[in-house]
């Protein structure tokens, strides 16, 4: 089964010695379940007082160095492999270089 992009972002914590935070998971989930491109400022608005601002700006440049987002100036856009590590049998992902295994 091909891991899901919150899968991934939690194995890229992982491996930076990260753990997965209630607030860092509430920030992955709302900016994955975004379609459009957006502003940080954006997502610390829809979030409100559950997550604080640092925790939000350093959550996106977490997603963005793990592949999930991406930056264009000040927009982050969304998307960018995960739905190619949704896809993917086996492989490395192009974006992200990411090992990608099913089975």
């Amino acid at each position: 089964m091909p891991f899901t992009a919150l899968e991934h972002y939690g194995h890229f914590l992982q491996k930076q010695g990260r753990r997965m935070t209630c607030p860092r998971r509430l920030v992955a989930k709302t900016v994955i379940g975004l379609s459009a491109p957006f502003v940080a400022e954006s997502v610390v608005e829809l979030l409100g007082r559950k997550v604080g601002r640092a925790t939000v700006y350093r959550t996106l440049h977490e997603l963005t160095d793990a592949g999930l987002i991406r930056t264009r100036g000040d927009l982050f856009v969304p998307g960018l492999c995960a739905e190619t590590h949704r896809t993917m049998i086996a492989g490395t992902c192009p974006w992200c270089g990411f090992n990608v295994f099913q089975g």
